[in-house]
Formats: C-alpha cells, sequence, structure tokens
C-alpha cells in the first residue's frame, strides 16, 4: 500500500498519524468540516458507553489527532491510556491517514451548500467583530474570510435556483419551514430546487 498523502495546514497536519499503533475495532471518523463530524462522535460514543452519561468530554474520548493545538505525545498517551474502544477524530480525507485491517472507519458527506452555509454561520461565531474580518494572519481570521467567501458562492447559487430570495439562515423560523419544504420535495435535484 501507497504511503499516506500528506495533508498539511495551520491548523492540522496529517503527518501525525504515522506511526499510531491501532488496536482492534478502532474506530476512525474521517469527516470535513460542517459535515457531522461531532453528531458522529456523539453517536459512536452513545453506542461504546451505552449510556448519555459519559464518563468524560467527547474531545477527550474521540481527540482530534492531526490538530495542531494539543501536542502529538499528549493525544498519543490519551490514546494509548484509554481502555475503551476508541474512537478517533480526524478532518484529513482516507488518503492521508493509515488504513488498517484492525480499524473501522466511518466517512460522512454533507451537501457542499448546507456545508458552505453552515462554514459561514461558524465564522461568524468565531470572529468577534469588524477590526477581526481584516485580520487574515490568524486562523480565526482565515476561517472567517473563507467562510465568507464560501457564503457568497453559496447565497449566489441559491439566489440564481431560487429567483433572486435570500438564503434562509439556519434556526430561523421561515428558513427553517423553507428547509423543511426544500427538503421534502421528492427527486433528484430537489436541493435548492429549481
Amino acid at each position: 500500500m501507497a504511503d499516506p498523502h500528506r495533508y498539511v495546514n495551520d491548523e492540522e497536519d496529517s503527518a501525525r498519524w504515522a506511526g499510531v499503533e491501532f488496536r482492534d475495532g478502532d474506530i476512525v471518523i474521517s469527516t470535513r468540516s460542517k459535515t457531522g463530524t461531532t453528531w458522529v462522535q456523539m453517536v459512536c460514543a452513545l453506542l461504546i458507553f451505552q449510556t448519555a452519561e459519559l464518563p468524560a468530554p467527547l474531545s477527550e474520548l474521540s481527540p482530534w489527532l492531526d490538530h495542531l493545538i494539543t501536542p502529538r505525545e499528549e493525544v498519543l498517551a490519551l490514546l494509548a491510556a484509554q481502555r475503551h474502544r476508541r474512537f478517533i477524530k480526524t478532518h484529513t480525507p482516507l488518503d492521508g491517514i493509515p488504513l488498517d485491517p484492525r480499524a473501522r472507519y466511518i466517512v460522512t458527506g454533507r451537501h457542499p451548500l448546507d456545508t458552505a452555509v453552515s462554514l459561514h454561520y461558524q465564522g461568524d461565531n468565531l470572529d468577534p467583530g469588524p477590526d477581526r474580518r481584516a485580520d487574515r494572519g490568524t486562523p480565526a481570521g482565515r476561517i472567517a474570510t473563507a467562510a465568507q467567501a464560501a457564503a457568497r458562492l453559496a447565497d449566489g447559487l441559491h439566489q440564481r435556483r431560487r429567483g433572486g430570495r435570500p438564503l434562509p439562515r439556519p434556526g430561523c423560523r421561515t428558513g427553517a419551514a423553507r428547509l423543511a419544504r426544500l427538503a421534502a420535495r421528492p427527486g433528484p435535484g430537489s436541493w435548492p430546487g429549481p
């Protein structure tokens, strides 16, 4: 098998997977940002522990191995100390991590427009004000900038297909109702639809 492709940016490095000692039954949750990562982690936690009263925070039970915030040695020590079935988070695509026959891999997907909208609103939550929007030299500034670009793209695509009406904001009642109506439409291409 070929060596995994290396994905690296200011916040993640897939090279941190090198030398990971897999165990029988390990679960690797490989998802792109905003495609259901935490949801899948929680489903795994509930199935593994069989209770909603988890023994530790989800971020400790299911660490993000390739995230550069926590030193690699700390993450590996946390994984080595775990006695439960391990479930490890990554935003690295499968071609960037080692594939081991002892592990199971879960991959999620989400419509790109939904992902872009979600990333946009996450960027709003990370961006405390106009002065940070101009700061593209920080991870939060770059995320906010990327989120704004993704939202502009999503807005443009959505408005072309929806006759110029604005993109509904998730969580607002009229937006939620509109999204529910769109999701209920049968057939291919139902989102965003004609």
